[in-house]
């Protein structure tokens, strides 16, 4: 499939994590979502937190379009499956679910990486001081690790939180998940905590199981104790994918 356009979508360019298009996963219509800006952060002396507020729009490649959503969005990302899409505004995960017209809010720590199950029924929520797993079905969340510090809110002005259309940003490309979605690693970092109990033996790489419900299934598994920076059990489809 070809799909050529001579002229930029209306409202760009945008800051680089929002100026993306993507493409519908798991759909054979050849649909695609990108944003348009709507209005810019205001000037106003001593205002240093607003954003620009865009619109997500669903665009087919015969020229129809529907808004799905107005919002001070950061980054959005399709779910595996194609019927749903994440996306951010500071300190909030949005869950909209196309199908069925109905979103779901999340408050979440600031920083934290999503990454979908492959069935896109599970997001885990990679954080600075948490580990957090959401179930999309039961709209539950679930913090797994912890080093038991308390997030602060982001601070600074809107340049220092959303980059510039020329930064060289990137899909996570690597995925924690393995393909069965009932298994998923994660590194501790200084993240000690495992469900509020120590984790032993202490730092490291780490897998762990869940059930069809969310529910961790024993305790994690170390599999290197090592100064590890780095994991990923799958590839990410970069359309599912925040930017980083």
């Amino acid at each position: 499939m070809h799909y050529l356009t001579h002229n930029p979508p209306p409202g760009h360019p945008l800051p680089a994590s929002l100026e993306r298009i993507l493409w519908q996963p798991a759909h054979q219509d050849h649909s695609f979502l990108y944003t348009t800006i709507i209005s810019s952060p205001s000037a106003h002396k001593g205002n240093t937190t607003d954003r620009p507020t865009v619109r997500l729009i669903l665009s087919t490649v015969d020229g129809q379009s529907t808004t799905l959503a107005t919002c001070t969005c950061t980054q959005f990302a399709w779910s595996p499956d194609g019927n749903s899409i994440l996306y951010s505004t500071d300190t909030t995960y949005t869950i909209l679910h196309l199908q069925k017209a109905t979103s779901w809010n999340v408050p979440i720590e600031a920083g934290s990486i999503p990454y979908w199950s492959p069935d896109s029924q599970f997001l885990l929520l990679d954080g600075p001081h948490t580990l957090q797993l959401l179930s999309i079905a039961k709209q539950h969340k679930y913090t797994l690790l912890s080093d038991g510090k308390a997030s602060k809110p982001p601070s600074g002005n809107f340049s220092a939180n959303l980059s510039s259309s020329n930064a060289l940003l990137q899909p996570v490309p690597n995925s924690v998940w393995a393909a069965d979605s009932r298994h998923f690693l994660f590194l501790t970092h200084n993240r000690l905590q495992w469900q509020s109990h120590p984790l032993h033996p202490g730092k490291g790489l780490y897998t762990a199981a869940i059930d069809n419900d969310g529910h961790v299934q024993g305790a994690p598994t170390l599999v290197d104790n090592g100064n590890d920076s780095q994991a990923g059990w799958t590839y990410q489809d970069a359309n599912t994918s925040f930017l980083y």
